[in-house]
């Protein structure tokens, strides 16, 4: 069990980027793709925490970019790879990418699992692995989503 405990600098700036990224994203008409019940607030939290706890353990550096986006790469490691990491609060939750997801934009998902500070690494899979018609599952938000179960992760991160 690999967890990852946020500093208060880095809840601070987890914090920051957050507030910006959901005012900019809806300013230009970004919609937030969450899957499921909880606040945008506490959605991009603890997406922002999470990218920030996982480029904490495996050095890298996060994108703090504030500009609009949908989708794409949170940090991209040293051989090039686009890294997009997915975050639940679920103990026992899924990797998950929104059904509309296409390939071609980042090349590994990461799945962290934890609230604001704490954050746990739970796996990774590739691109190819993650994106296909076979994992397409509704959780009943009525938006079919690619998604992986834990135990079909990769454990060791590259």
């Amino acid at each position: 069990m690999t967890v990852i405990e946020l500093n208060e600098i880095e809840q601070t700036l987890s914090e920051m980027i957050a507030k910006k990224r959901y005012e900019t994203n809806r300013k230009s008409g970004v919609r937030n793709n969450r899957i499921g019940k909880q606040s945008n607030h506490l959605t991009d939290l603890n997406g922002v925490g999470a990218e920030i706890a996982f480029c904490k353990y495996a050095n890298l550096y996060p994108d703090y970019s504030l500009f609009p986006r949908k989708g794409g790469a949170d940090c991209i490691d040293r051989s090039g790879n686009k890294i997009d990491i997915k975050t639940t609060v679920y103990p026992n939750g899924h990797l998950v990418a929104v059904g509309t997801t296409t390939k071609g934009n980042v090349n590994f998902y990461v799945l962290m699992i934890g609230n604001m500070p704490t954050y746990e690494y739970k796996g990774w899979c590739t691109e190819n692995e993650l994106i296909i018609d076979n994992n397409l599952t509704d959780f009943g938000y009525g938006k079919p989503s690619y998604a992986l179960a834990q135990n079909q992760l990769h454990l060791e991160h590259k």
